[in-house]
């Protein structure tokens, strides 16, 4: 089974999941879970999911970032390791990859920050073509290194990574600004489809 890493559910996403569980499906926070019916459980999986794309996006930067050779091991010999990250230095030309840039940002992801969502793409807009694809073969022989992928091609590979990097980090980003908005906000932006 693959890993899952998820980030921290953080306190104003309860704030607004309440919010919507008292006035859109009037139940409160403590309703015992026991008498909810299959349909008030659907709602309210629908719910959560909708109020909180940005942790399935989280999760799934946190997820390809886990896929690539951690920096260190405990127990194992990080020779290997150490090299990838230096080869990916090199080949991105931009520092802001180094696993000492990356770490804080990591952690501060892991309680639902998107400070590692916008360090990825800084630094994939930093790089120009010909970086891209000589960090897009590193990257893909890492992933090789780290998993059974039979027959793909590293260069071809790593760029699919980053793509799917570059995309999933934009949606955090945009989910992270998102959320800024309350339900004052959303309640507003639905008068303003009813009057048109």
């Amino acid at each position: 089974m693959p890993m899952m890493v998820l980030p921290d559910y953080l306190p104003h996403d309860r704030d607004a999941l309440a919010y919507y569980l008292r006035h859109q499906l009037n139940l409160p926070v403590d309703y015992p879970a026991e008498k909810l019916t299959v349909e008030q459980i659907a709602q309210v999986a629908a719910l959560s999911a909708a109020l909180n794309a940005r942790y399935a996006d989280q999760g799934h930067l946190l997820d390809l970032m886990a896929g690539l050779p951690a920096p260190e091991a405990d127990g194992q010999e990080s020779g290997d390791r150490e090299e990838f990250w230096f080869r990916l230095f090199h080949a991105s030309g931009t520092a802001m990859l180094l696993p000492a840039n990356l770490k804080g940002l990591l952690l501060y992801a892991l309680r639902g920050e998107a400070g590692l969502a916008g360090q990825w793409l800084g630094a994939l807009q930093e790089m120009d073509q010909a970086q891209r694809k000589a960090a897009a073969e590193v990257i893909g022989e890492g992933l090789l290194a780290e998993a059974d992928f039979r027959g793909d091609p590293p260069g071809q590979l790593g760029e699919l990574w980053l793509r799917d990097v570059e995309a999933t980090a934009w949606r955090v980003l945009y989910a992270d600004r998102r959320a800024d908005r309350g339900p004052a906000d959303r309640e507003a932006f639905r008068d303003m489809w009813r009057a048109v």
